[in-house]
């Protein structure tokens, strides 16, 4: 299989139609039809489903396209690491991250070191902290932002100094929202959006002091939707403070924690990955500065 192929199929994956692939990749019909059918008999399975208007894609052709864009994805990294030298600090410096107020730093970080290294370009996925974990280790990307808790050990890393906060996000328009702070008491009877990792809800359930009297019936894994869940359910999300929708739409209101409650932020990287010159030189930039 090859990555010449798979990004033929990808192009038609996208345009769902032969011609327009084909023009799109400079290649005549017949050829990409060709391509197609060899695929087809090399996978031992139909990709696509042959419509009047267009193609679509079946379930192998599903899994074929995920597949196909991860394995794109990162042989198109490994020569842009690889295309000015493996000594030059240039190619992809490759991010995934959360809804971190750290961003602010990482991007100062990541725009400093590109004034010193024009050649280097970011790339910044954000992610969940389980997709990063999985995408680290398959290497499509180089360094992970990582909220505590969570295993490190197979993991090198650099503590920031920045810590993200918890808050208590409610619609303006709740009764919670005319408080200054909350605490564990004025969440009781409340429904709760609470974080989908189980470390990080074992954090709260210890701050809160009695998990039996939780009323979560929504657990959502990104912030930013779980304010939107709260904004649309009546309910209070406990997320970090930056974790707020960029629109007015929701109106809601972050309360800080009382007793506060925050966690650490890690940048880390695989220990056994290994690594371009430009990463490599961006963690020692990040770890000078966070020294």
């Amino acid at each position: 299989m090859e990555i010449r192929v798979l990004r033929y199929f990808l192009a038609v994956a996208q345009e769902e139609n032969i011609t327009k692939a084909a023009s799109v990749l400079h290649i005549t019909q017949p050829t990409l039809s060709r391509q197609l059918s060899d695929l087809e008999e090399e996978t031992g399975t139909a990709l696509f489903e042959r419509g009047k208007r267009k193609l679509e894609l079946t379930d192998a052709g599903r899994l074929l396209k995920q597949r196909a864009e991860e394995i794109v994805s990162l042989a198109d990294k490994t020569m842009a690491d690889l295309s000015g030298g493996y000594e030059e600090v240039s190619g992809i410096v490759s991010i995934g991250c959360g809804e971190l107020k750290a961003m602010e730093l990482l991007s100062k970080a990541a725009a400093a070191f590109h004034e010193q290294f024009p050649d280097v370009q970011f790339e910044f996925y954000t992610e969940n902290s389980d997709a990063i974990r999985n995408q680290m280790e398959t290497g499509l990307i180089d360094i992970g932002l990582l909220l505590e808790p969570g295993s490190l050990e197979r993991y090198a890393f650099v503590r920031l100094k920045k810590q993200e906060q918890w808050i208590a996000a409610v619609r303006t328009t709740h009764p919670l929202a005319e408080k200054d702070c909350i605490t564990a008491d004025d969440l009781k009877g409340i429904p709760l959006v609470l974080p989908a990792r189980s470390e990080i809800r074992g954090v709260f359930e210890k701050w809160y002091g009695d998990r039996e009297t939780i009323e979560s019936p929504y657990i959502c894994n990104l912030g930013n939707n779980a304010c939107v869940i709260a904004a649309c359910t009546d309910s209070a999300a406990i997320v970090i403070d930056s974790s707020l929708p960029m629109t007015d739409e929701y109106e809601m209101k972050a309360l800080p924690l009382d007793p506060p409650l925050s966690s650490d932020i890690f940048l880390v990287w695989k220990k056994s990955a290994v690594q371009s010159n430009a990463v490599k030189k961006f963690i020692e930039f990040v770890n000078a500065l966070e020294a």
